[in-house]
């Protein structure tokens, strides 16, 4: 029997891949990495479960099906054995300390997706937190060390990756954008007396938010801009870690 490959399967949420790609950048270039067999085979693995999730996301919702639990499955296992790989040849069993916070975020996901729906802060903060547990796990398995400071980037990164969802309600809603400088305001206070150079993105968006004015409902156009505040936040990393 033929079976369709149903494109859905595979995650269509740009802006998660953008965060995904940050937060694997930012956890890499803390640890200094050297590019190569390992690197490779960490972030194929990384690829591979990110890829399950909207799998198992629909087999939670409507039941196990052959295309999508099927689907998931086969991404988690081979994202799973390429963990495996990595941990055996490189001595770095100890990363598998990341699969509990890993998971309990999903699960914690899966909870407020069910009670307060897909688009609540919840939802999304707990999706966001998943991928800033990737800077610190990340810098931990190519460094073999846990870090202080990649967790606090990792910290700052959840923060800065958070922010943007008011943002995108403003711009629904039709209102201005107040509510996300103030958000920014703060953790620039928050952030600014431990990494300087960390603080410069969240106040540089805090300003740039201050506007009454309702915003143009265009999200591609917000997603764009995202994009650019993201690198801002990359080159401030690649700065403190040079």
């Amino acid at each position: 029997m033929d079976i369709e490959f149903d494109s859905s399967l595979i995650p269509r949420e740009h802006g998660a891949w953008a965060l995904l790609a940050a937060s694997f950048i930012a956890g890499a270039t803390v640890s200094e990495v050297h590019w190569g067999p390992g690197a490779g085979l960490y972030l194929l693995g990384v690829l591979s479960l990110f890829i399950s999730r909207p799998g198992i996301e629909r087999t939670l919702k409507r039941g196990p099906s052959l295309a999508a639990t099927g689907f998931a499955g086969l991404c988690a296992l081979i994202g799973s054995a390429l963990f495996a790989a990595f941990a055996v040849s490189f001595n770095r069993l100890d990363i598998l300390f990341w699969v509990f916070p890993l998971l309990l975020t999903a699960v914690l996901r899966e909870g407020f997706v069910r009670k307060f729906g897909p688009r609540s802060l919840s939802a999304h903060g707990a999706s966001v937190a998943a991928m800033a547990l990737l800077v610190p796990a990340t810098a931990h398995a190519f460094s073999g060390v846990l870090d202080p400071a990649a967790i606090g980037l990792g910290l700052a990164a959840g923060a800065y990756f958070f922010g943007p969802v008011f943002i995108v309600r403003a711009v629904l809603k039709g209102t201005g954008t107040k509510q996300a400088s103030k958000y920014y305001a703060v953790c620039t206070v928050l952030i600014a007396p431990f990494a300087s150079l960390i603080a410069i993105p969240f106040a540089a968006r805090a300003v740039e938010a201050w506007d009454d004015k309702p915003r143009p409902r265009d999200l591609q156009a917000v997603g764009w801009s995202e994009v650019g505040w993201t690198i801002l936040f990359l080159v401030c990393v690649f700065l403190i870690s040079g």
